[in-house]
C-alpha cells in the first residue's frame, strides 16, 4: 500500500485488499522471505518496492509487459534504472511487530498473498 492505513478488524483489511487487487502484480513480503534481486536472470528485475518486472527484448529494444503503457529502452541498464526510479522503496512502518503473534497469510482473489501482522500500534 502506498499510504499507511489502519483497519478496525481483519475483515475490513481483507475487503480492502480484495477491492484494490482485481489484476495481477507482485508485492514484497516481510520477515524471513524478503525478495532479493537475483541478477543471474536478466529477463527478470525486482524493483526496490518489491514489484517484479519481466524484461523482454523486442526488435532490439527492451520492454516489459508490466508497464502501464508501452515503453522501449536501448539497453538493459536503461530499463532497470527507469524501473528503479519509478518504484522506490517505501518505509512501510515505524512500529514494532508483536513477535508472540503468528502472522496470518491471506490470498486475494488474484492470488496475491498478504501477511497480516499484529503491531504495537
Amino acid at each position: 500500500m502506498r499510504t499507511r492505513y489502519y483497519f478496525v478488524n481483519r475483515e475490513t483489511l481483507i475487503r480492502n485488499i480484495d477491492y484494490y487487487n482485481p489484476g495481477d502484480c507482485h508485492i514484497n513480503t516481510y520477515g524471513s522471505n524478503l525478495r532479493t534481486n537475483d541478477t543471474s536472470d536478466a529477463s527478470r528485475h525486482i524493483a526496490p518496492n518489491g514489484k517484479i518486472y519481466t524484461i523482454q527484448v523486442a526488435d532490439g529494444s527492451y520492454t516489459s509487459a508490466e508497464f502501464s503503457s508501452a515503453k522501449y529502452f536501448d539497453s538493459l541498464d536503461g530499463i532497470t534504472r527507469y524501473i528503479d526510479s519509478k518504484n522506490p522503496a517505501k518505509e512501510i512502518w515505524s512500529h514494532t511487530i508483536d513477535a508472540d503473534f503468528t502472522p496470518l497469510t491471506y490470498a486475494a482473489p488474484n492470488n496475491k498473498e498478504y501477511k497480516i501482522y499484529k503491531t504495537s500500534r
